[in-house]
């Protein structure tokens, strides 16, 4: 029996582990051509923390993603190892949308028809498996000017469905395309993004008084952080948004003045966690009792009414803890109204250790009936 999963004449395709394909991973995701679509990895070990995103594990044990690998021609010494070339495979699987198949190969080969006779081995492993529910459906998410991927996936057979506007924020773009931002008089929303909001978000999500409400312990170090957002950066239903004020924000100062080259300040996130319907936010304590988190989430259940990726959901659901009272005040606020009591439901974090659970107040809002 073959080692390996799938085989075609030129190609074959194994499991992605970083014990045996980091080496070539890290040349072809450090390689500077691939910045057109995502951002070169700078170290080894940013590669190995990119490759362990796509590879199987706790908390997303559904990931399948494989090795490309081009098999060495019937001259090679008998000992020559096939070399990496790509990797694809399914890298997101959200309710509501589907599995999303993504792929990724060296530059170097690109234009030589690999992309697509990997992809053909793919859906052969994929679709010889019972499939059921939204498993059933297979996505790919390309960017309108990524001609050569779009030309790929209609090789084999993937049909056009839905344009969705500013979705994904291409590392090439600076920062300055793609991005969805909402706006009141005194703040805004911007997607999450790791260039721009990485260590504004450690400070927010390794505080400690942040974290007594929150099944997550605090984050210990950086890394966790980049995690989180990298997470949502890749999400297209768990989705992040950065709370930002302008930096002056100690005097009253319009939001409307301020562009992307002035200095605005990140001090909370908000988005969907869990189920792609359920709202959770983190603002930092020193901006607690000034009314942001209400004014953000206002303004967070507005925008998510209108993207299109979340056009199934007919309610917005959210939870907090009874004694969380500043939470509860803030989501009456906004109009949401009192769901459940689950009683013992969850174990806090800063009840670790102490075998005790504590009891959840489910919120919901449902959408309004002009939008439906």
């Amino acid at each position: 029996m073959s080692q390996y999963a799938a085989q075609s004449d030129r190609l074959w395709l194994e499991p992605l582990v970083a014990e045996k394909h980091l080496d070539d991973y890290h040349e072809m995701m450090s390689d500077p051509r691939v910045e057109s679509w995502t951002k070169p990895t700078e170290s080894i070990a940013e590669s190995k923390a990119y490759m362990a995103e796509r590879t199987p594990n706790p908390e997303k044990p559904w990931i399948e993603n494989y090795a490309i690998l081009l098999r060495p021609l019937s001259l090679a010494p008998v000992n020559e190892k096939p070399k990496l070339i790509g990797a694809l495979g399914m890298i997101r699987f959200e309710a509501g949308h589907g599995a999303e198949v993504g792929y990724g190969l060296h530059p170097f080969y690109h234009g030589k028809g690999y992309a697509t006779e990997a992809m053909k081995l793919f859906l052969g492993l994929y679709w010889s498996k019972d499939r059921e529910g939204d498993w059933n459906t297979l996505v790919a998410a390309i960017d309108p000017d990524n001609i050569a991927s779009q030309r790929v996936v209609e090789k084999v057979g993937f049909k056009e469905g839905s344009f969705q506007d500013e979705v994904y924020e291409l590392w090439a773009a600076g920062g300055n395309e793609k991005r969805r931002i909402v706006k009141t008089d005194r703040l805004l929303l911007e997607p999450l993004n790791l260039n721009k909001h990485l260590y504004s978000c450690h400070e927010i999500l390794s505080d400690l008084r942040i974290a007594k409400w929150s099944t997550r312990g605090p984050n210990i170090n950086i890394e966790q952080t980049k995690d989180r957002i990298l997470e949502s950066m890749s999400s297209v239903q768990f989705r992040m948004w950065a709370i930002m004020i302008p930096s002056a924000s100690s005097t009253l100062v319009d939001v409307e003045d301020y562009s992307e080259e002035n200095d605005m300040k990140m001090i909370g996130i908000i988005g969907t966690s869990h189920t792609p319907a359920n709202v959770g936010y983190k603002i930092h304590p020193n901006r607690w009792g000034k009314g942001y988190m209400t004014e953000a989430l206002k303004l967070f259940v507005e925008m998510f009414w209108t993207l299109e990726e979340k056009k199934a959901f007919p309610q917005i659901v959210a939870a907090y803890t009874p004694g969380n009272h500043a939470s509860a005040r803030v989501l009456e606020k906004v109009g949401f109204n009192n769901g459940q009591l689950l009683r013992e439901e969850l174990e806090l974090w800063s009840n670790r250790g102490l075998n005790r659970k504590s009891d959840i107040q489910c919120m919901y809002i449902d959408r309004p009936q002009f939008s439906k």
